[in-house]
């Protein structure tokens, strides 16, 4: 996820944020996401609270995808979400 995260962010600090690009990416954190829970089944992923923050980030990620980031200034906010969800949680369980 970092990765992918990491690559939207750069994206944004270079100016360069093509639409098809920014998909590819927000479109593999998605599928990475969706593993969350079940990787973490033995462990915090039973955990009420944790299911929660991670409905959160599949929300901000979801949310991101449908509103197609096409410019900069809309894939600063997205990555914005995106990484204070990711924040919370691993504040929380890290």
């Amino acid at each position: 996820m970092k990765h992918h995260l990491g690559a939207l962010g750069q994206a944004v600090r270079q100016g360069k944020c093509p639409a098809d690009a920014t998909q590819l990416h927000l479109r593999r954190l998605a599928s990475i996401q969706a593993d969350i829970v079940p990787a973490f089944a033995n462990d915090v992923g039973a955990k009420p609270d944790f299911q929660a923050h991670a409905k959160k980030l599949d929300d901000a990620i979801e949310q991101a995808l449908q509103a197609a980031p096409a410019d900069c200034p809309t894939l600063q906010k997205a990555v914005s979400n995106i990484g204070g969800t990711c924040k919370s949680c691993h504040e929380a369980y890290r």
